[in-house]
């Protein structure tokens, strides 16, 4: 369940850090050439209930790249 493994990550950077936990949240899925579109998609959009940006990248794909890029300036 990928909700859960968010939630679970989540909690283990609340219990590391208060000032991380605070953060603004990019919820990164890498290596999406390795599954099928329709996959990524399902996941996109189970997430999109998260409430934080989303963004699936390879590493093949220059695009995506520039945009975490982007993101991340």
């Amino acid at each position: 369940d990928i909700v859960q493994t968010y939630q679970i990550v989540k909690k283990e950077l609340e219990s590391f850090s208060d000032i991380l936990a605070k953060k603004p949240e990019i919820i990164l899925l890498t290596k999406t050439d390795l599954i099928d579109e329709n996959s990524l998609e399902e996941k996109i959009k189970t997430l999109e209930k998260t409430g934080k940006e989303i963004l699936s990248v390879s590493i093949y794909n220059q695009k995506q790249l520039e945009q975490l890029k982007e993101l991340l300036q």
